[in-house]
This record gives structure tokens, sequence and C-alpha cells, in this order.
């Protein structure tokens, strides 16, 4: 299932992110289309978009249990202060009692990949460039 995830057309993401909440797929395996999606470069912002969108799909279909926070970690794949404002201001009227951690530990991911990007991005790119 996850390998839906790795389409390159957004159209296509699309269509598995609303797969992911249909009854075809069972609420413990949405997770792993979801966070295929958030890992895919194409599919990211998607699944932010869609994640706000259908906040309360998600909720319904997994509860306020692990699975949802196992949804929200695939946001922890950003690189910006700006975005993880964004995902902050977004939760703080959205948490759950079994989220609240896992939201936290999300925009600290998101920050320190920024922070690291900030201190290393330079230096990476002349790395990789030298082959």
């Amino acid at each position: 299932m996850s390998s839906f995830g790795a389409a390159r057309e957004e159209e296509l993401l699309l269509e598995v992110l609303e797969l992911s909440l249909s009854e075809e797929v069972r609420a413990q395996d949405l997770v792993y289309i979801v966070a295929r999606v958030a890992a895919n470069k194409l599919g990211l912002d998607l699944f932010w978009k869609f994640l706000q969108k259908n906040w309360s799909k998600f909720v319904t279909r997994v509860g306020d249990t692990a699975l949802l926070a196992r949804v929200v970690s695939g946001l922890s794949n950003y690189a910006s202060h700006e975005k993880a404002a964004e995902i902050e201001e977004f939760f703080k009227t959205r948490k759950t009692a079994n989220i609240n951690r896992t939201v936290d530990q999300v925009l600290e991911s998101i920050r320190s990949n920024a922070d690291w990007l900030k201190r290393d991005l330079e230096s990476i790119r002349k790395y990789l460039s030298s082959f």
C-alpha cells in the first residue's frame, strides 16, 4: 500500500490520499499510505493541505489513538520555521490527548531540520557538486 504514495503525479497522489480515508482501506493501514505520500517530495504539501481539510475525517476514522499520531508525524518531513509556525497554529485548537506529544515532536523535528539546512546546506551542495 505504501507504494501508492510513490506516485510522481500530484493528481494521483490526491487520489491516493482520498483512497486512504475510504472504507476500502482499513483504518490501521491508512497510516502507511499517508506516511508515504508525506515522504514524497511532491506529496508533502498535498498531504498537509489534505490533512487540514480532512482533519475531522481522520479523527473520526482512526480516533484519538496512536494511529492519529502516526498520521501527524508525516509532517516532520518539513524543514522551515515558517511551516513549523503554520503547523503549530493549526494544532493549537486541534490537539487531542494522544497526539499532544507527537505534535511537539513534529515541531521540534521541523525546526531542527530547518536549522540543520541553514547551517549545512552550502557545504552539502559543495560536497555533492564534487561528484
